[in-house]
């Protein structure tokens, strides 16, 4: 079963990504990037870190990054700014934070409605629970992934638990920036060719 799969590879302590790729879009225009994040440091990390990576390249060089986070009510969003601004500082990206307030309103909704213009957007990807069906999850995933363009779903080890990815200052020679590293971590700064299978159809 697919949730049974994604928990056992939870279980291995490795970082996972997956791809939902739009076959009709592709990655748009590699304008905008959206990174959505949960509070979680180790998945902060991680998510800025494969934005600053795509930014690198050079089709995703002029990319507007926008950190994003939704909270529920207004009286928690200098908080939630703060952390966002932290986050970025600590890891040397540049990009927009926004935080938008949920109300009512269902993370789904919100998420659809502010990323559906994006080009590409970064979400956090959490250990499906034990007590959940693999139908009412993977529906309910789908659901937001139909809103949305080409999407990153990404978790990240326990290895980034409790210390968000820290990047070097980059060089400015050329255009080309500097190896990234993060603690006890090198990374080439470039991307992995991805062969991203098409969205199926619902049924």
């Amino acid at each position: 079963a697919y949730t049974a799969l994604l928990r056992d590879l939870v279980l291995l302590d490795k970082s996972l990504i997956l791809v939902d790729h739009d076959a009709a879009r592709g990655f748009g225009r590699h304008r905008r990037i959206d990174v959505w994040w949960g509070g979680l440091d180790q998945n902060g990390g991680l998510m800025l870190l494969l934005a600053r990576l795509l930014r690198e390249q050079r089709a995703w060089r002029d990319a507007e990054v926008r950190f994003q986070m939704i909270v529920d009510h207004e009286k928690q969003v200098a908080a939630a700014e703060e952390r966002l601004e932290a986050l970025l500082r600590e890891a040397k990206v540049r990009a927009r934070r926004h935080v938008h307030v949920r109300a009512t309103r269902e993370v789904r909704a919100v998420i659809g409605q502010e990323s559906a213009p994006a080009d590409l957007v970064i979400l956090g990807l959490r250990r499906p629970p034990r007590h959940v069906e693999d139908e009412g999850y993977v529906s309910r995933v789908s659901a937001l992934l139909r809103r949305l363009p080409t999407t990153l779903l990404v978790r990240a080890s326990g290895a980034f638990e409790g210390a968000p990815m820290v990047l070097e200052d980059a060089t400015d020679e050329g255009n080309r920036e500097a190896p990234v590293v993060s603690e006890g971590l090198a990374v080439r700064p470039a991307v992995p060719s991805l062969t991203p299978a098409p969205r199926k159809s619902s049924p």
